[in-house]
Parts: structure tokens; C-alpha cells; sequence
């Protein structure tokens, strides 16, 4: 009886993966703005992965710093100024680190004393970073995993594998996105160059 209950619930968080991949891989095949996307994207990680809430930090080009471009349960004017890529912060030392970090429930307290803390940790929390060509482009953060009923919820390896799974589409329709926006800047500069 008791197997029969993990397997079930195994089969059913597969199927909530697989319904994920597929949402996810239907909406970036839109031609939608990318801040639509990356809200999109991050409303279907934290569904898939019964977080309560997210984010989606891009690399600013022109800056270096990581900046929020797509928010779940937290208020955006708490965010803004937080210095992400702080090597103190959990947030920089998962950027530093470049691979994904899990923060359990128990562990909080213990951790955060060795970190800067800046206002969105919480209990539970996965930080994934991605990239391009070996280049931290991004960072996926969830956290308040939903607790199932009579035991608390952590985020663990099948949650690491939904995200890694996900990071790998939007890293492809990024670099898709850069593409066509460098396409576009060189038929531009040539249309300049032929009018003089």
C-alpha cells in the first residue's frame, strides 16, 4: 500500500514536469515580448514545483548586475536595489558557485549567519543559475515550497531536474531572441551605411 502511495505520487509529479516542458516550450515559441515569456516561464516553474514564490534575474549588459525581469510573490519595490550578484548574498554565492544550491528548511538559520542577508530569503529555497556559452546569463530562484499534507515540503533533485530541464529552453530562446536582435541592428546599420 505504502509503495503503491510513492509511486503514485511519483507518477503524478512526472506528469506535472512533462505538462511544464510541454506549457513551457509552447510559450516560447511565441513571438511575445520577453518579459511576457519570463512571467509566463516562472508562473509555470512555481506551479510545477509548488513554490509559493519566484524569480527570474537576467544579466544586465551594460552593468553586470542581475535584475529581476519576472517576479512571483514578492513585492518588486523590496527588490529593487538588491545587489543579486553580491559574493556575500545566497544569491551571488549561487551565481559564484555557477550550479544549483538548495536551502532546506532546517539549514536557513545556520546558513544565513555566513550571508549578507537582503530581504527575499526565505525558509525553503532553489537558486539555479544558466547560461550561454559558459557565461551565468541568468538565475532562477524559487522558494516556499507548498508543504503536502501532514509533512513538510523541501526542494530536492526531481525540483533541480524540472528547473535544469526548463533553463535549457529559455537559454535556447534567449540566445534566439540575441540573434534575431543582432540580425536587425546589422540591417539597420547597413540601410544607415547605403543612405551615405
Amino acid at each position: 500500500q505504502a509503495l503503491i502511495k510513492i509511486i503514485a505520487s511519483r507518477i503524478r509529479q512526472m506528469n506535472n514536469e512533462l505538462m511544464a516542458f510541454y506549457e513551457v516550450g509552447r510559450l516560447l515559441s511565441l513571438s511575445k515580448p520577453i518579459d511576457y515569456l519570463l512571467d509566463n516561464v516562472l508562473e509555470i516553474i512555481t506551479q510545477a514545483a509548488t513554490a509559493r514564490r519566484g524569480m527570474i534575474l537576467l544579466e544586465n549588459n551594460t552593468t553586470g548586475s542581475f535584475e529581476p525581469k519576472a517576479v512571483k510573490g514578492y513585492k518588486e519595490e523590496k527588490l529593487r536595489g538588491v545587489d543579486f550578484g553580491h559574493e556575500a548574498s545566497l544569491s551571488g554565492y549561487a551565481l559564484k558557485r555557477g550550479r544549483p544550491q538548495i536551502i532546506p528548511d532546517s539549514s536557513l538559520k545556520s546558513r544565513m549567519k555566513e550571508f549578507l542577508p537582503q530581504g527575499y530569503e526565505r525558509k525553503t529555497m532553489l537558486f539555479f543559475p544558466f547560461g550561454s556559452g559558459g557565461n551565468i546569463i541568468g538565475l532562477i530562484i524559487i522558494a516556499d515550497k507548498k508543504d503536502e499534507p501532514g509533512k513538510k515540503a523541501f526542494f530536492d533533485a526531481n525540483d533541480i531536474n524540472l528547473v535544469s530541464a526548463i533553463t535549457r529552453q529559455i537559454e535556447a530562446a534567449l540566445e534566439n531572441i540575441q540573434f534575431h536582435t543582432d540580425a536587425e541592428s546589422i540591417t539597420k546599420l547597413k540601410r544607415q551605411y547605403f543612405k551615405f
